[in-house]
């Protein structure tokens, strides 16, 4: 996008100020200016002078651009991959899980941060997946399936 980076993350794009070179008189290009600008810094602008009534109907088409930019969702951050060990820590105490992050660390660091062949996308995920296994292996000293397996064998010789 070629424009003039503004604060807030307004860009004044070159296309609104060529198009106003197209389609205005050379005395409404300035106030024109200011009205975007003033609309893309604070989503409304100063009340249009009489004089200046020839601006209307372009700044009307630029307010509808920017305000469409400005609903469009937001994309989140990507996380950071790999975390350091502290992050992990911490992560682990704020939440109060009941996971070893050391252990998770180091696992996850000697495979490079794969999970299988495909590169870990949210560590986030990864710790609660690690925290629902331990659970189950932690469920009678056994994982789920053989905890299953047990009973049953249990049920058979009670019989």
């Amino acid at each position: 996008m070629v424009g003039i980076k503004m604060a807030n993350d307004f860009v004044f794009k070159k296309k609104w100020l060529d198009e106003a070179h197209k389609r205005l008189s050379l005395h409404c290009i300035g106030y024109f200016v200011i009205l975007v600008v003033e609309y893309g810094l604070y989503g409304k602008h100063e009340e249009i002078l009489d004089e200046y009534k020839c601006v209307t109907w372009l700044l009307d088409e630029v307010k509808r651009e920017i305000d469409s930019e400005n609903t469009k969702p937001q994309k989140k951050p990507k996380m950071k991959i790999p975390p350091t060990l502290d992050e992990v820590v911490q992560y682990v105490k704020d939440n109060n899980l009941n996971v070893d992050p050391y252990q998770f660390w180091n696992f996850y660091e000697s495979k490079g941060w794969f999970v299988g062949k495909n590169k870990m996308k949210n560590w986030h995920s990864a710790i609660a997946t690690w925290l629902k296994r331990n659970q189950t292996i932690y469920n009678n000293g056994t994982t789920g399936q053989q905890s299953n397996v047990i009973d049953k064998v249990a049920d058979i010789l009670a019989d």
